[in-house]
């Protein structure tokens, strides 16, 4: 009920997806721990019952990917799609192999 009251003032919350990225050997190696540290921004949408869609941001200086989630209450699932969206085609970041940008 708390967190129910915070969206009084705001529309959509706005995270990195995760706050590092691992290696595969370091996934590998410890898997459980890192799992769990790359859900710090995320599990707690679980657990209050909103709604989020994670995009791509860019990429770090060591050409690692980075992303951002945006996060609302429970079935705000389209909202946030066309809110992706159209930051996505704000950014025109390429798709996949094919190197098409988004319209």
């Amino acid at each position: 009920k708390e967190a129910a009251c915070v969206w009084k003032d705001l529309d959509v919350l706005v995270t990195p997806t995760t706050g590092t990225i691992y290696t595969i050997d370091e996934v590998m190696a410890d898997p459980v721990q890192l799992n769990t540290n790359l859900g710090y921004y995320t599990n707690f949408m679980n657990l209050l019952d909103m709604s989020a869609v994670a995009l791509p941001m860019g990429f770090q200086t060591s050409g690692l990917p980075l992303g951002i989630t945006l996060s609302a209450p429970a079935f705000r699932d389209l909202q946030l799609c066309e809110l992706g969206q159209r930051f996505q085609e704000h950014l025109k970041f390429p798709i996949g192999v094919v190197n098409e940008t988004v319209c």
